[in-house]
C-alpha cells in the first residue's frame, strides 16, 4: 500500500476521502510532473481527471506547497487533455455511462470523483445534460385576494402570489377568539368565573386544579395576558 493512502487510514479520513487520495497515488509521478512545470492544482485535477482533494495530498505528501494559480508563462491551455489521452478516454467513459443513464452522483462514485467534476467534464465535452429533476412544471393558479394569476409548484397549496396579499387577506378575515378557537379549553363563562375567585382570595393552584388548566394559564387568564377580549 502506498505511503499516502497509509497516512489517510492513520488519520481515520472517511471511506470516500480514502478512495480519492488511493486514486490520486496512481497518478502520483504525472501529477508531480505537472507541479514541477507550473501547473496549479485545480490544472492537474482537470487535465487528469481526479478530485482537487486527491490531488492536493499527493502534492503535500511530497512536501510541496500545491499551487493556487499556474505560474506565468504555462498557460491553462498547454498541456491540456488532447495531451493526455488517459484524460480524453475518461471524459467519453463520462459520457457514455452518462448517455447510458446513469447519474451524475453514481459516475462519481464509480470513478472516486465529485459529481460536480463529472458534470463538468461532460459540459466540456460537449453532452447533453438531462433536465434536472428540480424542474418542476409549474401551474397558474389565481390569487384568491387580487384575483390575479400567478405560478405555482402543484404540489404547495398557495393561495395567495406575495405575502403581501396575505397580509391583507389575513386583516380583513374575522378573528377567531374565546372558546371559538379549537384547542380552547374554557368557556368565557369559566374564564369570568374564574377571575371572580382570584379577586376572592382563591390561590392559583386551587383554580387551576377546579378547571383543569395548568398554573401559567391561570396566572396569565387573571392577569389578562389572555382572553383580553373579556
Amino acid at each position: 500500500m502506498a505511503a499516502e493512502t497509509e497516512v489517510a487510514l492513520a488519520k481515520g479520513f472517511t471511506p470516500r476521502k480514502q478512495r480519492l487520495v488511493a486514486k490520486a497515488v496512481e497518478k502520483k509521478d504525472e501529477i508531480l510532473a505537472l507541479h514541477n512545470a507550473g501547473k496549479s492544482a485545480a490544472t492537474i485535477e482537470d487535465l487528469l481527471g481526479l478530485s482537487l482533494y486527491g490531488v492536493r495530498s499527493v502534492i503535500q505528501s511530497a512536501g510541496l506547497k500545491p499551487r493556487a494559480f499556474d505560474l506565468l508563462g504555462t498557460p491553462r491551455g498547454s498541456g491540456g487533455p488532447e495531451s493526455f489521452p488517459e484524460a480524453r478516454a475518461l471524459d467519453q467513459e463520462y459520457r457514455k455511462l452518462y448517455e447510458s443513464g446513469m447519474t451524475l452522483r453514481a459516475i462519481g462514485d464509480h470513478f472516486g470523483v465529485s459529481y460536480q467534476r463529472v458534470k463538468q467534464r461532460l459540459d466540456r465535452s460537449g453532452c447533453v445534460m438531462r433536465p434536472s429533476t428540480k424542474d418542476v412544471q409549474l401551474v397558474t393558479r389565481e390569487c384568491t385576494h387580487c384575483r390575479q394569476p400567478f405560478a405555482a409548484r402543484p404540489k404547495l397549496l398557495r393561495k395567495y402570489c406575495s405575502s403581501k396579499c396575505h397580509r391583507e387577506a389575513a386583516s380583513l378575515s374575522p378573528k377567531v377568539r374565546g372558546s371559538q378557537v379549537g384547542s380552547a379549553k374554557l368557556t368565557e363563562e369559566q374564564v369570568l368565573e374564574m377571575r371572580r375567585l382570584r379577586a376572592a382570595g382563591a390561590s392559583v393552584a386551587d383554580c387551576a386544579k377546579q378547571f383543569g388548566v395548568t398554573v401559567g394559564a391561570v396566572s396569565h387568564i387573571c392577569q389578562r395576558r389572555s382572553w383580553k377580549h373579556i
